[in-house]
């Protein structure tokens, strides 16, 4: 697991977990459950992990460096995309002005 996305991870649970309104979806992308699973133990995640074996997902959606977080609003629109680390700061930013626009 890239360091950036174990920077990162506590914070996106915090959101899973603190805010009802968001739902944080995890995408792994070509690991096996072997790998997926004790890292997800490790941060406490309780948020649907998918397996994107394949890679067809991170194809769909252009992503190229890992983490990649989108920003969906309720009506299945991107919203915001970004690439690397996501602080907490951050986060929260984007998740305030999707829920300003809705």
């Amino acid at each position: 697991w890239c360091g950036p996305c174990r920077a990162e991870m506590p914070e996106l649970v915090a959101l899973h977990n603190n805010d009802s309104d968001v739902i944080v979806l995890e995408i792994n992308t070509q690991e096996s459950l072997d790998v997926i699973r004790p890292f997800a133990q490790e941060f406490g995640m309780t948020m649907p992990v998918v397996v994107d074996e394949t890679g067809a997902v991170r194809t769909l959606y252009g992503v190229r460096n890992m983490p990649t977080t989108l920003f969906i609003d309720g009506e299945g629109i991107i919203r915001a995309r970004w690439a690397g680390l996501l602080t907490g700061d951050q986060l929260g930013g984007f998740v305030a002005e999707i829920q300003g626009a809705n």
